[in-house]
């Protein structure tokens, strides 16, 4: 019989995803864009142009504290070159999402809240890596979307998901355990599921998939740094909890620093100096989004 019922949740999970609202096709163009184009910053402009609502949080972003320019413009040009065009196309990315996933509620939001803090600090931990190893917005990607199966879950399935997380798991593995024990299956494979239906790069789609389980990711690198975002935002992830940068030295010693790999050589004190930051860098786009 829980058989039974397992596989029911799991066919209405498949439904769930199938009716997903496509992304905008601005994502597609996006992802298709050469960061190392001479005219990328053109490029995000005439995307900008075409998508007015994200112009508008552009210029949002750009007009901001966090940018630190006295004098407000209202023009997207100079506003691109106060945010980059990088910074703009990551923004545009989470913006983007949140027209699929529009953050309703504290819960909703404690998850965007999450999935920026660690597409922030996944980035950073890829600039440490290097970029013989990891391209820095590569990892900034794969950690903006790496939960996205537990915002399905919360469409989908409210009550198992709150189940999931007032159960008395303390680690990763032990998330996963009570997902297959209560849903039959993982956020992480649900996520999977949905970048791939969105037609988003495989390496993506993996990397989601193993984000939980990086001894076993088939791209073990970029894999590592977002498990390792991941854990470093993991509090985050819930409404009122407080974030990582509040831990004192022996839980973010245990919790994440030991859980870095050789390439990632930070010290505990740059760990947390690295976390405080990200929690910063993220508040503008946070702000922006309507998430803050």
């Amino acid at each position: 019989m829980e058989t039974d019922r397992r596989g029911l949740a799991s066919e209405r999970m498949r439904d769930g995803i199938a009716n997903l609202p496509t992304l905008p096709a601005v994502v597609a163009k996006l992802i298709a864009l050469d960061r190392e184009d001479d005219r990328y910053f053109d490029k995000i402009l005439e995307l900008l142009e075409a998508e007015p609502n994200l112009a508008v949080r552009v210029l949002a972003i750009a007009n901001s504290a966090a940018v630190g320019s006295a004098v407000p413009t209202t023009m997207l040009r100079p506003a691109l070159g106060r945010v980059g065009s990088q910074a703009a196309s990551n923004m545009l990315l989470a913006a983007a999402m949140t027209q699929v996933f529009v953050p309703r509620d504290d819960y909703e939001k404690g998850l965007w809240r999450h999935a920026v803090r660690v597409g922030v600090v996944a980035r950073r931990m890829g600039r440490k890596a290097g970029l013989a190893l990891c391209n820095p917005e590569e990892a900034y990607t794969c950690g903006l979307v790496h939960d996205i199966g537990r915002f399905v879950l919360f469409r989908e399935a409210p009550r198992k998901l709150k189940r999931i997380d007032e159960s008395d798991w303390e680690s990763p593995t032990g998330l996963l355990r009570t997902e297959r024990a209560v849903c039959g299956f993982t956020h992480a494979q649900v996520g999977a599921m949905v970048c791939r239906q969105w037609g988003l790069p495989e390496t993506i789609v993996d990397v989601v998939n193993d984000h939980h389980t990086p001894e076993d990711a088939r791209h073990p690198t970029l894999t590592a740094i977002v498990h390792c975002a991941d854990l470093a935002m993991f509090p985050s992830v819930l409404p009122g909890a407080p974030g990582t940068e509040e831990a004192d030295d022996e839980t973010l010693r245990e919790k994440v620093w030991a859980a870095l790999p050789p390439f990632l050589d930070l010290s505990l004190d740059e760990l947390r100096t690295m976390i405080a930051e990200s929690t910063e860098e993220s508040a503008a786009l946070l702000e922006a989004l309507g998430v803050g």
